[in-house]
This record gives C-alpha cells, structure tokens and sequence, in this order.
C-alpha cells in the first residue's frame, strides 16, 4: 500500500500478532517496505484437518484473535486535518 500524498506524519501500524500453537496458527505483521509504502503480511497453518472439541473451542478462540489482527490497520493523519489549536 502507497500512503496518500497528503499525509502529514508516518502512518502508525499496529502491532504484529502471532500465535505459534495450537490448531489455528498465525502471524500478522505490518511493515513499512520503504519510505512511504506499507505492506501487510499474513501466514496461517491448519496443522490438522480434524478437531476434537478441546481443539475446537480453541480453535474458535485463535480465529477470534486472527479476526482482530487482521481487521487492524495502519492509521495516518491527512495534511488537511484540524491540528486542534
């Protein structure tokens, strides 16, 4: 992604996320890929096609989590925008 030329700062990312076990695995990151330019990078593994219920409420838990990274996103100030004074 090319931030717009109208921002004012560098745009803010969130936080990377990562969960490394159970039956829902991932890693969410934001990284700024040069001046300017954001890129966005998911991974995800499914270990096993199968759950038993143990799995699945976990599992249920993990996509919960990898909803809310992945709906994050990187926030910037418009050069336009009220300063507050």
């Amino acid at each position: 992604m090319t931030t717009p030329a109208d921002v004012r700062s560098e745009a803010a990312v969130p936080a990377s996320q990562k969960v490394d076990r159970g039956p829902l695995q991932f890693d969410v990151r934001w990284e700024r890929s040069a001046p300017g330019r954001l890129q966005a990078r998911l991974h995800v593994e499914l270990p096993a096609a199968e759950l038993d219920p143990a799995q699945t409420a976990l599992f249920r838990e993990h996509l919960r989590s990898l909803w809310a990274a992945a709906s994050s996103g990187a926030t910037y100030t418009p050069a336009t925008a009220s300063t507050g004074r």
